[in-house]
């Protein structure tokens, strides 16, 4: 196995070169031999602006190939590579650069502040000439040449990126993966999945966050396959997406559940063909309703499978795989590859916290000698609340952090009772949140995504608590429901529970 990623790079090409490796919107292609020649240009142009081994390259930017041609020249010179969300306000951008002091810094020529850049060796993804504000474009910077690439011995516990966390619930943390870890994650993921060199992939998922960078740039590669690069607003909205899947033959999509919900919203408005090549649709991030995975099967005919995993376990540990679907429904599937997983009860009957072993580990938050409390004996504490069902899939109950206590002092977990409320056949998604009364008593609070717009809102609340009742009885029913367009999320697809909050302020 190609345990570093200079290593899996020249392998790939060995036996895939004159293959596609990159498909862009209007069907063009790189191959893999045409990426690896432009990445070591780039590579060399890196030493010769004094990136080397060790150093951070910072690119802030949606998924494009100038960000994956500037990945792999990272790793061939031993730097360390450090995507960030092309939206990441400036503030938080200052605080990042000022942490991780880059030697490059690659920008989206669109980034709105540019004062934030001020004092670093920033180039602008634009490539047409000169980026803004007289920062240089990628083709000017890379023009001007280098001396001859001096290939970096990297080893598979080397740092090969540095991921930052969403930070939903305060200031995000740099999770730093390894060499090995990044690579042994994308082969976990080519070969569960059974990925080939037939295989066209589309990821909705940039590359500051695990699925993709690692889905695109790593899991492709291994398997031979290539993946589809395409304007952020292309891949972001479901009827423009399925265009796009028709047009270039996209066999694997990479997702999360808000995405895919949006398939069964808008199914008249989407075209149906892109499902004819389409293998599987991927599904991670957070919970997946099986009322929504059981509508994209009835309406295309595509099989879902969804898996698990965290930007500090490398991504995929635990999964559904190809014919399991309806076995394992409702689940996040089972360990694969090195995962091993326990649950911490602390007094909870049939549920605990789950913890995870795997050789994928995260070497260390940035900044932070190892990962701190997270980290106990090997075992990452994931703070997700689930149970292991009698066939050994693992079902995922909630987040310890989004707990809150009804009115006798009980934990009440959120996705207990957006499960059922998702079960409804008007609810598109549910999201729970507790609020304290005027008079300081706590409640529960479900925000509504309908399934369809200008409905009797006031009749489907009845409907909803009815059926709230039933299911959880008087004490799990929600005192006050919502009905809103859109639920909000990270980027990751989780919900934003403190901005549910928010809005009952």
């Amino acid at each position: 196995m190609d345990s570093t990623l200079p290593a899996l790079l020249e392998r790939a090409v060995s036996i895939h070169g004159p293959s596609p490796l990159i498909v862009f919107d209007d069907g063009s292609a790189m191959s893999y031999a045409e990426a690896a020649s432009l990445s070591r240009d780039i590579a060399g142009r890196l030493q010769a602006s004094g990136v080397g081994r060790g150093d951070r390259v910072v690119s802030v930017s949606a998924a494009s190939a100038e960000a994956a041609l500037v990945f792999w020249a990272s790793m061939s010179t031993g730097a360390i590579f450090i995507p960030l969300d092309s939206a990441i306000p400036p503030e938080k951008l200052g605080r990042i650069l000022k942490r991780t002091a880059p030697k490059a810094l690659f920008m989206a020529p669109d980034y709105p502040d540019k004062a934030a850049l001020a004092g670093f060796n920033t180039v602008s993804y634009r490539t047409d000439g000169e980026g803004a504000d007289g920062i240089k474009g990628f083709s000017e910077w890379l023009q001007e040449g280098g001396g001859e690439l001096e290939l970096e011995e990297v080893s598979p516990a080397d740092d090969a990126v540095v991921l930052f966390t969403s930070g939903t619930s305060g200031e995000p943390k740099g999770v730093v993966l390894s060499h090995g870890a990044l690579c042994a994650s994308g082969k976990l993921m080519a070969d569960a999945y059974r990925w080939g060199p037939e295989d066209r992939l589309l990821s909705t998922g940039d590359f500051h966050t695990m699925s993709g960078l690692r889905n695109s740039c790593v899991a492709a590669m291994h398997a031979g396959a290539s993946f589809i690069i395409a304007p952020h607003a292309e891949r972001s909205n479901a009827v423009s997406a399925a265009a796009l899947m028709e047009r270039l033959g996209a066999t694997i999509l990479c997702t999360v559940p808000a995405f895919l919900a949006q398939f069964t919203r808008f199914a008249e408005k989407v075209p149906k063909g892109f499902a004819k090549g389409l293998r599987h649709a991927m599904c991670t991030g957070t919970s997946l309703p099986t009322a929504a995975e059981e509508a994209i099967e009835r309406l295309y005919g595509v099989p879902v499978l969804n898996y698990y995993g965290l930007t500090e376990t490398s991504g995929i540990c635990i999964g559904v795989l190809p014919g399991m679907e309806k076995e394992y429904r409702g689940t996040i599937g089972v360990p694969l590859g090195s995962t091993m997983i326990k649950i911490d009860a602390q007094g909870l009957a049939e549920s605990g916290e789950l913890l995870i072993k795997t050789d994928n580990l995260m070497s260390r938050y940035y900044g932070e000698p190892d990962g701190g409390e997270a980290v106990t004996e090997g075992w990452y504490r994931t703070k997700d609340l689930c149970r292991i069902r009698p066939d050994g899939s693992i079902e995922l109950i909630g987040r310890i952090d989004d707990a809150f206590k009804d009115q006798r002092g009980e934990l009440v977990h959120p996705t207990e009772i957006e499960k059922a409320l998702e079960g409804c056949s008007r609810v598109l998604e549910a999201a729970v949140c507790g609020f304290d009364n005027e008079d300081g008593r706590p409640g529960t609070a479900a925000f509504i995504v309908l399934k369809e717009k200008g409905c009797d809102e006031r009749a489907i609340a009845h409907e909803l608590r009815h059926e709230a009742l039933r299911a959880l009885g008087p004490r799990r029913t929600p005192a006050l429901f919502r009905f809103v367009d859109a639920l909000p999320r990270g980027t990751n697809g989780k919900i934003l529970r403190r901005r549910l909050r928010e809005e009952l302020a």
